[in-house]
């Protein structure tokens, strides 16, 4: 994930936990980012993060997921809080998406999410199989909800994955090639796999 890409694919998440909304909320993305939280630490995110942990422990975050030791969030409900009660300045497209009750709903982050995941299925067969028409790849990613185990996929057609797709695929527009091979197997399980583990 280059520059704030990473916001898409943390927007896509139904919930956080206190830590990522920590780095999330200062503008880092929680897996690349070197801030360490430490109570004795005066960043951003040290303060967020113990801030956080003090109105859970108060009783007013409530609790969707995940266990007493590792509780998850609704990430609306952690940037609201940020921004209510530590007057924290919010990122604009986490803003614009968690800003205030609604604004983000449920439909659309799924969408987003789909959209996320199946751009980086593709992505994965394309580095390793840039022959593959875009056709051919929304076609095969079809079967990609199936192979999913972390976090469900939703199924999306032929010609939604497609759209998806648009811009990304390594071929050039024109006449398909004579005598084209078939093309060989490729195991979404694997490549369910790699994401998962993103």
């Amino acid at each position: 994930m280059n520059g704030e890409d990473f916001f898409d694919y943390w927007a896509a998440m139904a919930t956080w936990s206190i830590k990522e909304a920590a780095y999330l909320v200062n503008n880092l993305d929680p897996l690349k980012s070197e801030v360490t939280i430490s109570p004795t630490s005066p960043s951003p995110v040290s303060k967020a993060y113990f801030w956080l942990m003090k109105e859970y422990k108060k009783g007013n975050l409530t609790q969707v997921a995940g266990s007493d030791r590792e509780p998850r969030f609704s990430p609306g409900t952690l940037i609201r809080r940020l921004k209510e009660g530590l007057k924290l300045k919010i990122p604009k497209l986490l803003e614009a998406k968690y800003g205030s009750p609604g604004q983000w709903h449920p439909s659309h982050k799924q969408s987003a999410m789909a959209k996320y995941v199946y751009r980086a299925a593709a992505k994965l067969i394309w580095d390793n199989r840039p022959s593959v028409k875009l056709s051919e790849m929304a076609e095969l990613l079809t079967g990609l909800p199936m192979h999913k185990t972390n976090v469900a996929l939703p199924t999306r057609s032929h010609v939604t994955i497609r759209n998806y797709l648009k811009g990304m695929s390594p071929n050039k527009a024109g006449r398909p090639q004579k005598h084209q091979q078939e093309l060989p197997p490729i195991d979404l399980a694997a490549i369910a796999k790699k994401l998962d583990e993103k």
